[in-house]
Parts: C-alpha cells; structure tokens; sequence
C-alpha cells in the first residue's frame, strides 16, 4: 500500500496492533484536510484557506490596480502586484544586503548562504535548493516548452519567460520609475534604471577601483584586465570580447538589418542607429549648447556648433 510494506502478524494477518495505528493516521491525514472544495478535488486544513481558494472558480475581482487595470480575488495578491509598478521590497536577507518584493524569494535566496540543495537531478549531477526548480531544469534534457504564445510561433519553458515575451507584442511596461516618468517591461530593468537615481553600483572590480551597477557590465569590464577574447566571427578571423561585438560585427557579412522604423521603410543593423534616425521623425533635439539654448538632434552637431563660441 502506497509503497510500503505492511507488517503483518505470525499468522499472516495483520497485526491488530498495526491496523488501529494504520486507521488512526488515516483519520488524522483526513482531519487535517477536511475541508472540500466542492467545485474541484482540493482540499484545506481550514475554512480560511478553502473560501479563498473558491474565489478562483468565481469571476468576482473586487481588488483593482489603479496602474494598470488589472483586478485580483484576493487582497494579498493585489498587495504583491502593487510592488511591480512601486519597485517596494520590503524583505531583506540578514546576511546579505539583497532584498526581495515576496516572502518566498526571499526564502529561496536564503539556501544561496546555507548551500542546502535537497533536489538532484537524475539526468546530470545539478542539485537545487527549490523543488519548483528542478522540473523547470530537467526541460532541457527533455527539450519540453510547454508555455506557447498565441500571438506568434515561440514557446518557452518558463510561464515567467512567456510573459516577459507577450511584452513585446502588447507594448505593456508595467514597472515605473517613483523619480522619473520612465516605464519598463521587465522589474530587473526598472531595478538597474533605479541605481542611475541613487548612484549604487554594488558590483566592485577585484583587480582595480571601478565598481557597476550590473554584474554583466562587472564581466565585460574584467575583460579589459584579461586580455580575453572568447567570441570569434565564423566569417573571418576577428574576435571579441563580447558576444554583443560579434553579433554586431557578423551583421556586416550577413547585411542583417534587423531593426525598422515604425515611420517610414528603413532599417539598422544596431539600435542606436534607429533611435538617431527615429529623431527626425520625432524632432528630439536632446543634446543643448551650454554655452546659448540652441539645441540639437545629434552629438557631433552639438560638438561641431561648440566650434563656433571657442
């Protein structure tokens, strides 16, 4: 029975004995959850527990974001919503300065100091501290994307990675700036837009002074100390020291232009080309003489009119 070998007695019945404890644990398992949804076959060791469970088989939504429109059943789900747009992370790990906008990441973190990781992998030697965790890995062994999404053919391992993705299609930035207007689509950017605010840059340099406001920027800085240069155009001999300098690069032997104004029919092989252009059509004109008001769409406008006050 459920696995388990049951004891039994010389005669080959059960023992008296066993059998109370079997029906008493039974009775306990069941007291322990007896409350019964009666829409699905969960169950609850409270009512508490069991009524907000049963909001989610209604349509009633009574709590609204102001942000965004969205609408939650329960209160404390909302609560945690509300710290997507405010940025709030209200619980800190006591050993490390990080902090976390849920309890449970909180919790999760934590095992990164205790180095407890209870759950293997069968596949390969990886462990994990979260149970959550491991099925998410064991998808690449199994090349499983059960998350698709339904504005074009991509699917995604990770519900959370599905998300990020429909950002692209709908537009949607729901994490805003407290300081500035700014809007993102993901919290980690609004994170490290925030550091441009308070000036943190938590990610020092071992080999020199500089310190980051990433810990990518920390890695292409080491570089510079290194000399090393991993990523090598399959087209030519180059190599780089950024795998972002190789794909721009190859873009030079393929023509990729992979970037479209929305206004008219031209295209870039780098971003930063667009948004320059996207300025004519916008008359953005952000860099400023400090010298006079006049303004100006490009950097080297501004520098060449400078000419005229030395």
């Amino acid at each position: 029975m459920n696995g388990k070998e049951i004891h039994k007695g010389s005669g080959g019945k059960m023992n008296f004995t066993q059998n109370i404890d079997l029906k008493k644990q039974r009775r306990m398992h069941m007291r322990e959850r007896r409350f019964a949804c009666n829409v699905c076959d969960k169950r609850f060791i409270n009512e508490t527990l069991l009524v907000r469970h049963k909001k989610g088989h209604t349509s009633l939504r009574p709590y609204q974001c102001e942000t965004c429109k969205k609408c939650f059943t329960q209160k404390a789900t909302f609560l945690q919503h509300q710290r997507t747009h405010t940025g709030e992370r209200p619980y800190h790990c006591t050993v490390c300065s990080k902090r976390f906008a849920h309890k449970k990441h909180l919790v999760q973190h934590q095992s990164v100091h205790t180095r407890e990781r209870p759950y293997h992998c069968t596949v390969c030697a990886k462990s994990f501290a979260q149970k959550q965790t491991l099925p998410q890995h064991q998808r690449i062994h199994t090349g499983k994307k059960p998350y698709h999404c339904t504005m074009c053919e991509k699917s995604f391992r990770q519900k959370a990675n599905l998300c990020q993705h429909q950002r692209k299609h709908t537009g949607e930035k729901p994490y805003h700036c407290t300081v500035c207007s700014k809007r993102f689509s993901h919290q980690t950017h609004l994170v490290l837009h925030q550091r441009t605010h308070t000036g943190e840059k938590p990610y020092p340099c071992t080999l020199c002074s500089k310190r980051f406001v990433d810990k990518s920027a920390l890695v292409r800085h080491q570089i510079v100390h290194t000399g090393e240069k991993l990523y090598h155009c399959t087209e030519c001999s180059k190599r780089f020291s950024s795998k972002s300098y190789c794909v721009l690069h190859q873009r030079t032997h393929t023509g990729e232009q992979p970037y479209h104004c929305t206004e008219c029919s031209k295209s870039f092989s780098h971003k930063a080309h667009l948004v320059l252009h996207q300025r004519v059509h916008t008359g953005e004109k952000s860099h400023h003489c400090t010298v006079c008001s006049k303004r100006f769409a490009y950097q080297g406008s501004l520098v060449r009119h400078q000419g005229v006050h030395t």
